[in-house]
């Protein structure tokens, strides 16, 4: 993540040159690969808007304008729990902090990230609620289970398994772990690395504690 200055910078300095080459596949090509680095939609509208007709009508820019219709509200979706089967909203408590994991029984990087989860859901507990997404497919979430009940994590874990990919393209949830910070009442979201010390730090802030 960058810091609010420099992402200020790095919005406006890409979007001249966006503007000196609006017809670059190349440019718009690379605003698609990093789309969960514009926290807000006004900045990548900002360089969106840069870009040719052209370039707004191809298949790149379809992504951009369905990521910005999309992405930046939270679009809630039913999902069956991994132990019940009992099928519930991602979102049950709108009024707290949420926080939305993608993870998978075969994502080792995902298992690294589980005590940094477990030190924040019992630092911030009354503050944040944490739901997990298991993109494991069909034939794999026994693995999931299985790895719930040896870490005993505590939060809701919800599965993807009836369509994995569309839950994938729908929260832009490609490459895992994957963290959505959903806030309370309206909804707005971005993106956070719970491992990255800045982004942990601003999510204790946001309760209003130091991490």
């Amino acid at each position: 993540m960058y810091h609010e200055k420099n992402y200020d910078e790095f919005i406006l300095q890409y979007t001249d040159t966006v503007k000196k080459n609006p017809d670059s596949h190349f440019l718009i090509g690379r605003v698609v690969s990093n789309l969960q680095k514009y926290s807000t939609r006004e900045s990548l509208q900002m360089i969106y808007d840069a870009f040719s007709q052209t370039n707004k009508d191809s298949y790149f820019g379809e992504i951009i304008e369905h990521y910005m219709e999309n992405y930046y509200v939270f679009s809630d979706t039913i999902l069956p729990a991994y132990d019940t089967g009992k099928l519930e909203s991602i979102i049950q408590d709108s009024t707290k902090i949420n926080l939305v994991a993608f993870s998978a029984s075969w994502c080792i990087p995902c298992h690294k990230q589980i005590p940094i989860l477990k030190e924040i859901y019992n630092d911030l507990k009354g503050c944040i609620e944490i739901t997990y997404i298991s993109e494991d497919e069909f034939d794999y979430v026994d693995n999931w289970r299985k790895l719930m009940k040896e870490e005993n994590i505590p939060w809701r874990s919800l599965l993807a398994m009836n369509d994995v990919e569309a839950i994938r393209k729908k929260y832009n949830a490609i490459a895992i772990p994957y963290v959505l910070l959903v806030y309370p009442g309206n909804g707005r979201l971005e993106s956070l690395d719970v491992r990255v010390k800045e982004d942990k730090d601003k999510l204790y802030s946001l309760c209003g504690k130091n991490n």
